[in-house]
């Protein structure tokens, strides 16, 4: 039951992260608790002590004052539908000229959100004081909250010409390579940071020190959907208080039907004990980097080939994805990414996937090369590429990958 509901919070969690409403909706509430604080300054001896001292700070017309909310209203609400539909309209050319997969990145960019948000706020906060403002005999003009609104105005416009300048260079194609390839270094160091984990140098058959695979469970799959990982404290929980060990087949983001081996237990357990532990499994449908870095890689492949289509054909662009991605190559290369977890007395209690670098490769920098190898730009990109990271690596096996890779080109050429 436990793992079921912190299953549910993890999705609840993943979905409102990555919400667009997120933001608007904490900001939009920001602005009615300072529309209201405003109201209340304006009604207190306070804010009459301010008015009586700042004599410029005069509103006595109710009527003044509804036409400047009114029109402050009209005019940031024509802002922020500029505004949207000029980020609607860039992010339609880049998914149509680079990939759908940069949607996600660009909708997640908290600088754009930010600056609607605070668009959205200031109009919840003119019609807050549209609702508060009466003309007439009885006229009743919050002439601190009026005033407030006015600077949000003039700060409105300020963030606007900011907002062009940026959304114009966000949508640059090499800021958003640059984009997917920061996002996933710093996925990359956040893997690297994690404690308990450890490299099994490939020896994925040990457990706390010995041979303990000998009686194998095989664990299937639950639904079908992407598999990308799990949630390490509530599985290592769970192994340590069953003192068993699980080794998963599948690197994450593989595709799995329900029924397909996911995993293997070292020990038997029983079918509600299985059940339990598969609640501690994360399936999703988005490609996050951050739920998974092997997403920035196949991000970079992605906009790479769709750039040396023939209805693009700009292999400037391909090349930008390949440098980036050799310098991923070189990051994991350089500090190779750990595969297994120990709990608190050094027992290992779940061992992952790894893609290897040759898979990797395979998966991300070869489709590149096969798509493109008739332009020379792209064959001298990745042969030099092929080169530095030959001599990079102290793995033998990776470095007979590349150098492999390199006869293959000669033997065609």
């Amino acid at each position: 039951m436990k793992e079921a509901i912190s299953k549910g919070i993890r999705k609840a969690y993943n979905k409102l992260i990555h919400s667009i409403g997120l933001l608007p909706a904490v900001i939009g509430i920001a602005f009615v608790l300072m529309a209201v604080a405003m109201l209340e300054l304006d009604s207190s001896d306070v804010g009459e002590k301010i008015t009586e001292r700042f004599k410029w700070l005069s509103l006595s017309e109710g009527t003044t004052a509804l036409t400047i909310v009114a029109t402050i209203a009209t005019g940031i609400i024509s802002l922020t539908v500029f505004s949207f539909s000029m980020v609607m309209l860039l992010m339609n050319q880049a998914a149509s000229h680079m990939s759908n997969r940069l949607l996600t990145s660009i909708i997640d960019d908290k600088t754009q959100k930010f600056i609607l948000s605070i668009y959205i706020g200031t109009i919840i906060f003119s019609l807050f004081l549209l609702n508060n403002i009466s003309a007439g005999d009885d006229a009743n003009v919050p002439v601190l909250s009026v005033y407030m609104l006015v600077a949000l105005i003039i700060f409105d416009v300020f963030l606007f010409v900011y907002f062009l300048n940026y959304i114009t260079q966000l949508f640059r194609y090499e800021r958003l390579i640059k984009r997917i390839h920061d996002n996933t270094l710093v996925a990359l160091k956040r893997i690297h940071k994690k404690k308990q984990w450890y490299k099994t140098e490939g020896m994925t058959d040990i457990y706390d020190g010995k041979k303990m695979w000998n009686s194998i469970q095989e664990v299937l799959s639950s639904v079908s959907g992407y598999y990308e990982g799990f949630s390490e404290s509530d599985l290592l929980e769970f192994t340590t208080k069953h003192d068993v060990a699980v080794r998963f087949i599948h690197a994450s983001g593989k595709y799995l039907l329900k029924g397909a081996p996911l995993l293997h237990i070292n020990k038997p357990m029983s079918e509600d004990d299985v059940v339990t532990m598969l609640h501690t499994i994360n399936y999703y449908h988005r490609q996050e980097i951050d739920q998974n870095v092997y997403y920035g890689f196949l991000h970079l492949q992605e906009v790479a080939v769709k750039a040396l289509s023939p209805g693009i054909n700009d292999p400037g662009t391909a090349v930008l994805c390949m440098n980036s991605l050799a310098n991923l190559f070189y990051t994991i290369i350089a500090e190779p990414l750990t595969d297994a977890v120990k709990d608190a007395e050094g027992k290992t209690r779940i061992i992952t996937k790894l893609y290897t670098i040759p898979e990797l490769f395979e998966k991300s920098m070869t489709p590149i090369f096969d798509y493109g190898k008739n332009d020379l730009t792209i064959m001298a990109t990745y042969i030099d590429i092929l080169n530095q990271l030959m001599h990079s690596t102290a793995d033998e096996e990776t470095r007979l990958f590349f150098e492999m890779k390199l006869e293959e080109i000669d033997q065609k050429a």
